[in-house]
């Protein structure tokens, strides 16, 4: 048995709420399986997006450019789930601790995770919502939008938890064409990257 969802609810419609290990036992009995295209965040089943070329294109190029930058005790992984509090996203990046048989029986957790990234087009509305509150909540200390609709890169950092409030990131600067962003990692600028090596023609 699988779940098919075919978009978000409407505006003004409930969305059901499950717990981290309500959605694993759904997983353990197959009422979801990897053909349903669902990521877990915060604590809704949210349907993944089609992805276009220029996503796919974009995804390629960020990976490579990251990876170039990373020292050996850091570890790379693209679209694979991120273990947080209330759900289980699947950033197009994440840079987290090495080495990489530390996640032969887990998922990478928030004190695990330094970096993640989205490439957002037809997703963005989720990444600057949804995304962006589940990982400003778990302490990411770095977020990035490759925003493809607006042809920028969006960093964001100083991820806050207020005890009443929404989670939220107070800094945030955007990157536009022409310009190069730091990637900062653990404190330490490991190097920076260019806007235009990461966006497609426009």
């Amino acid at each position: 048995m699988t779940i098919a969802l075919k978009a978000p609810p409407p505006t003004g419609q409930p969305e059901y709420v499950f717990t981290l290990e309500q959605y694993h036992r759904m997983i353990d009995a197959n009422i979801i399986t990897e053909e349903d295209r669902v990521e877990f965040i915060e604590g809704v089943l949210v349907p993944k997006m089609t992805k276009k070329p220029p996503h796919e294109s974009t995804s390629d190029r960020l990976e490579d450019a990251l990876r170039d930058l990373l020292p050996k005790h850091l570890r790379l992984r693209v679209q694979k789930v991120t273990a947080l509090a209330n759900g289980e996203p699947e950033p197009d990046v994440s840079v987290v601790l090495g080495p990489k048989n530390r996640y032969d029986n887990h998922h990478p957790t928030p004190e695990e995770i330094l970096l993640v990234g989205e490439v957002s087009e037809s997703s963005l509305g989720i990444d600057r919502g949804k995304k962006y509150r589940s990982y400003a909540a778990a302490g990411i200390p770095v977020y990035w939008i490759v925003n493809l609709i607006d042809r920028q890169v969006e960093v964001y950092t100083s991820p806050k938890s207020p005890r009443k409030g929404t989670p939220f990131y107070s800094s945030r600067i955007d990157y536009k064409p022409g310009q190069d962003f730091p990637v900062v990692i653990e404190g330490a600028t490991l190097g920076s990257i260019s806007v235009d090596v990461l966006l497609p023609p426009g």
